[in-house]
This record gives structure tokens, sequence and C-alpha cells, in this order.
């Protein structure tokens, strides 16, 4: 289960209509296998958090205020080195047969090359395996607010689409902050207190940064700083902006520790929450997710959203 790892990259969305999102959908769009489909290349469908091969939902998706359940995505792919070689292999036959034939120059059109590569796939996919990825979903069965445990662009849009599909109701992200770049320098330059739900905290840099902007040639470039702060400054006087900081958070007083890199569009990159008493199942997970809604809370505070 990707959310009791010891880091996880939480990313955040909201869902305007969580009532339309239930356990009798989740069956109706579970996850449907291409072991047998040889040449499907992609499957995507709901599981049950706790066993990627639980497509009936024998244990409830329901912990507490959370529905919780996982989007399992099977992908069937050739590598692309060995596609080349066959396709190598493929071109080098149908030249000798176009000169068998009386070909002078024989070179094979693009319509041809196109044909060759379709054939191969169909040929080669049937022997391919399909390999799994679970993304893990937890949604607040009376906020909306939903955390996803990736950071993958393409993974969180097959997430999208595929709840849409199944729901009828689209996970829209955060709404991003007007000026992100002043809450993230702040934390950069020192430490940095707000509030949530009746606890105060601490952030403060964890000692590296990564920076983006142009240089004097007006070309891209990118800094990543670790325990150099000297290098970050100077690129942050020069006009570059924070794509990444690592951060450490705290909640004053108390034994409770966050770290994770934090991005302008409010994504939390490998999430190491505070520990706690070790337990399992249903008490596990639910220890967790209040530990991300603290640092979520925490961190939409600090950025006003």
């Amino acid at each position: 289960m990707p959310f009791l790892r010891a880091s996880t990259d939480i990313s955040v969305f909201t869902i305007a209509s969580p009532d339309r999102v239930t356990s009798q959908k989740l069956r109706q769009h579970a996850f449907r296998p291409i072991d047998d489909l040889k040449t499907e290349t992609l499957a995507a469908g709901w599981t049950g958090i706790e066993d990627m091969a639980d497509t009936a939902f024998h244990s409830s998706p329901e912990y507490g205020e959370w529905l919780c359940f996982t989007l399992r995505v099977d992908r069937r792919s050739i590598p692309g080195a060995v596609l080349k070689k066959h396709f190598e292999d493929a071109l080098k036959e149908e030249r000798e047969n176009m000169a068998r034939a009386g070909a002078d120059v024989p070179i094979v059109s693009r319509t041809r090359k196109k044909e060759l590569k379709e054939q191969l796939m169909l040929r080669l996919l049937p022997h391919v395996e399909p390999v799994p990825s679970l993304v893990d979903v937890a949604m607040n069965m009376h906020t909306g607010l939903t955390f996803v445990s990736t950071a993958s662009k393409g993974l969180l849009q097959l997430f999208q689409d595929t709840a849409a599909a199944s729901f009828g109701v689209t996970p829209e992200p955060l709404p991003l902050p007007e000026d992100p770049q002043t809450p993230l320098r702040a934390v950069f330059d020192g430490e940095v207190h707000t509030d949530f739900n009746g606890h105060a905290y601490t952030f403060s840099q964890g000692g590296q940064v990564t920076l983006s902007g142009i240089s004097s040639e007006e070309e891209a470039v990118t800094i990543v700083a670790k325990n150099d702060m000297a290098s970050a400054q100077a690129g942050l006087e020069a006009g570059f902006s924070i794509d990444r900081l690592k951060i450490n958070m705290e909640r004053d007083g108390e034994a409770f520790a966050w770290q994770f890199s934090l991005t302008p569009e409010l994504t939390l990159l490998a999430v190491r929450t505070p520990k706690t008493e070790e337990s399992a199942g249903e008490a596990a997970l639910l220890e967790k997710l209040y530990l991300f809604e603290q640092c979520v809370g925490a961190v939409r505070a600090l950025f006003g959203v």
C-alpha cells in the first residue's frame, strides 16, 4: 500500500460532490485484467486498497470518514531496445526480398516501415506480461478532500479520467496560490509559523532547493543546491524561481515532525510523517491519513488556499 510506505508522494484534489463516489460505483468500474487480451496495452480501474486483486471490494472501502481505494493500472509494452532489434531484422529481410525481386535500390518506403512495425507489435505483444502500477486514493466523504499517492502527470490524468468516467465527477487539483514564490521564499529564508486545526506549525527549509530561470545567454537553467544555500541565494537574487524546496515541518511543543519537498503546485514529494505506534490494517491507514491531513492542512494555511 503506497500510503503506508516510509515516504510517499501526495497530490491533493478536491471533489465537489463526494456523495457521487460510492462503493457501488467502485465495483461497477473495478479493474479488469488484460492478461488474456494479448494485444491490449492498457487497463485501468479500481481495486481494494489493501489487496490489488480485490476487484469485488469484499472489504469495505470505508475507513472512518474516508473512502479509500486504489487505482490499478496495468501496462503491456515492448522494451524499446527489443523492438528496435526486431525492426532492424525485419528491415534487413525486407530489403533482401526487394533485391531478389529485382529492385536496383531496395529502399523501404515510410508506409511499409509503418506496416512492418505494426506487424511486429502484434507478434511481440502476446509474449509480454502486463506490469501493474498502484495509486492509492483517499477521499474524505464529508469534504471531498482527496489524497492521491503519486506525482506522475500521466497517472494523475488517468486518475482524473477514470474518476470522471466512473463517478460522473472530475477531481480538481487544489487552486494554486496567487504568488507561491512568496511563502516558499519565506521558508527558504527562515522559520515560518502557521496555525491549522488548533495546532501551531513551524516550517523551515531542509537544505535542498531546486531553482529554475533564464541565464544571461537566454538559456533555460536549472540549479539544484544541496546544503549550498549560498549558491541558491545567488540564484534567487538573480531572479530564479523555486521549483522544489525541501521542508521540515514541526508541530510546536510536540514531538511531531514531517519532512517533504514542496512544489509551487502544492504537490508534496517524498512525504515522511512522524513516527507512530506500530499498528496494522485500518488503524495504521487512519493514523497515516490523519498525519497527511495535518501536513496538507498546514501547507494550505501557509499558502492561503
